[in-house]
Order: structure tokens, then sequence, then C-alpha cells
């Protein structure tokens, strides 16, 4: 699976992905188109397109500060189990 520059495509809103940031930071969340943004004082800015982490609900990551992007692979397709030794 390759990583996929935010420039060149941006993933489907509010799919589970993992996200890569300026610092090579890699986090999971997902794309959120138009999410809402407020001032200090608590009033209503705008609307913008960002990413929400998935680690910290409620917190959104602008859309310049994530530079790749990636869809989680697919689940193995065995069935078989892994003997641990227990």
């Amino acid at each position: 699976m390759e990583w996929i520059i935010c420039k060149d495509r941006l993933p489907q809103d509010k799919n589970e992905i993992i996200l890569c940031d300026l610092e090579n930071n890699v986090f999971t969340g997902c794309f959120v188109e138009k999410y809402p943004t407020w001032d200090s004082n608590g009033h209503f800015l705008n609307k913008k397109n960002g990413f929400c982490l998935s680690e910290i609900e409620g917190v959104y990551v602008d859309l310049e500060d994530v530079t790749h992007w990636m869809p989680f692979p697919s689940p193995p397709t065995t069935t078989d189990s892994v003997d641990i030794g227990r």
C-alpha cells in the first residue's frame, strides 16, 4: 500500500484512514469536509476542510498540516488460528 499525497487526492469524507503530518507523525483519523471553527470567544468563524483525529474525539487538524494519507489495509483472509503457546 502506498502513501497518497493530499495535494494529489483527498480521501472520501469520514472514512477512517492513516495520516502523516508535516513532522512525519503517523496517526489515524478521517477527512472531514467543512468542520466548524470558532474564535477564542466561542464565536463561530467558518467551516473548512480538515482531518479529525481518532485518538482525541473532536480534535481537528488543518488540511495544510497533513501531507499524506492511506487507507487501512484489508483484514487477513485466513481463518487459521495462531498458537501462541498457552
